[in-house]
């Protein structure tokens, strides 16, 4: 047999001892597993907000892209509109100029116009007067309106008439002169231009309408045959 002595036997632990080895284990074992923790959401919160920013740069550039393409649709609306203004302008300008020649020689063509023996009305006065004057001759009235281009064409046949037929009075008016003469064609009931109309002693007699010459002229001597 050996004999061991028993002081090479290790002491058998205290129980404080034994306690206190087990609570710094178990302490350094939670210590780890907090620390792991921590670790670990670190970078998920790294993570989470290196996404968040990637997120945000993403929404900034396509809001920024947006408001870019925003901006650069209401700059082509404005310059659209802005070319449309123009173009209306110019033809606005246009058609004043226009206009303007056109009353310009209008002006002047009523300027140089050979009017014969033809008397301008002007007014219901100054027609009822011209009645009342040509007494016994019978008295024909070209009535037309300034714009009225077979009413122009006509009319130096009419003028013609007035210096070969000195027995019958020539009248003309223009409905459109004055609110008078309006007051005129409406009492008239003129709907077209030309119209003759034909008076013996102040009474209307016949009525002609047309730009034909030929038949102007035989209408007057038909009726001028009957007075």
């Amino acid at each position: 047999q050996v004999f061991i002595p028993p002081a090479t036997f290790p002491p058998p632990p205290t129980t404080s001892t034994a306690i206190a080895k087990c609570l710094s284990n178990t302490k350094k074992t939670r210590i780890l597993q907090l620390e792991k923790m921590l670790a670990l959401n670190n970078t998920r919160a790294c993570t989470g907000i290196a996404t968040t920013r990637a997120t945000t740069q993403t929404k900034s550039a396509a809001v920024r892209t947006v408001f870019s393409k925003s901006r650069n649709s209401s700059l082509s609306c404005q310059l659209r509109s802005a070319r449309s203004s123009v173009r209306s302008l110019q033809a606005s300008s246009t058609k004043r100029v226009t206009s303007v020649a056109s009353t310009v020689s209008e002006l002047a063509a009523d300027a140089v116009v050979d009017n014969g023996n033809v008397e301008m009305i002007e007014s219901p006065e100054q027609f009822y007067d011209a009645l009342k004057r040509a007494g016994d001759k019978m008295v024909v009235l070209d009535i037309s309106t300034k714009t009225c281009g077979p009413c122009k064409f006509v009319y130096p046949h009419f003028v013609t008439m007035s210096k070969e037929q000195e027995d019958v009075v020539f009248l003309k008016i223009f409905g459109d002169y004055s609110l008078e003469t309006r007051s005129l064609m409406k009492e008239w009931g003129i709907r077209s231009v030309p119209q003759f109309h034909f008076y013996s002693k102040g009474e209307k007699i016949e009525s002609h309408g047309g730009a034909n010459p030929d038949n102007l002229k035989a209408k007057v001597a038909e009726v001028k045959a009957r007075c």
